[in-house]
């Protein structure tokens, strides 16, 4: 029985690393709107959403149970980074020097690797979220705690998600791997293809250089040299 092409849209989606990112961004922004509407707290929503944001950016492509480790060590350096910033935000001279080693050392945990790269960025990233917030308040330090919270609750709501997520799909990463693998491949063999086509006026040294630079994944497969290009649906003649 042969698929529908609406089921090999949704496959082809389903294989891109980015479709799966968005969907669960999605899921954690609407299910947050969802909860500031039924409370009547519309207030809590801009924290919470920064929150889920700074932890979309914190996600590292683990398993499960990495990714749980990643959580735990992200929502700690963004609590210390939230109360850090609402305690030394009335002192600008501290402030400066505290956000300055902050930077430091973050740069240097993301030497570390990838993932801790990933959640050093994050972490500055709700540095700055919270000194907007602090400044939209004017600077007032009451209540220091409360946008912290809610910066953490929602990176922790995005963070348990992502882990649920991966825990229920957990071939999802290899399917993707195998999907770009395969799209690399046919791009590959399009380029190889063109070079045995019959074309007048082709630059075969052009097509060679662009097949060395496909295997060192350096190339946009665009070559409007000789007016064609190539895309997932083989070579077009440009008009």
């Amino acid at each position: 029985m042969s698929s529908t092409p609406l089921s090999q849209s949704l496959r082809r989606l389903w294989a891109l690393d980015k479709f799966s990112y968005s969907v669960r961004v999605f899921i954690a922004l609407t299910g947050s709107m969802a909860l500031c509407w039924y409370q009547d707290e519309m207030g809590l929503l801009i924290p919470l959403f920064l929150g889920i944001i700074a932890s979309a950016l914190a996600e590292t492509d683990d398993s499960w149970q990495g990714r749980l480790n990643a959580l735990a060590v992200t929502l700690v350096c963004f609590a210390v980074a939230a109360l850090s910033v609402e305690l030394l935000f009335p002192y600008p001279s501290l402030f400066i020097i505290a956000f300055a080693l902050a930077a430091f050392c973050l740069t240097m945990l993301g030497a570390l690797g990838e993932r801790y790269g990933a959640i050093a960025s994050a972490t500055l990233i709700l540095s700055v979220y919270t000194m907007i917030g602090v400044d939209q308040r004017g600077g007032a330090v009451t209540d220091f705690w409360h946008e912290p919270v809610l910066l953490v609750a929602g990176a922790a709501w995005y963070g348990l998600l992502s882990v649920l997520w991966q825990a229920m799909f957990s071939n999802q990463p290899v399917q993707q791997s195998l999907a770009r693998l395969f799209r690399e491949l046919g791009f590959y063999l399009k380029l190889k293809s063109s070079l045995f086509e019959p074309i007048r006026q082709m630059d075969v040294e052009a097509r060679r250089l662009e097949l060395a630079q496909r295997l060192t994944g350096g190339s946009d497969l665009r070559m409007p040299d000789d007016g064609t290009a190539l895309s997932d649906h083989g070579p077009q003649v440009a008009t």
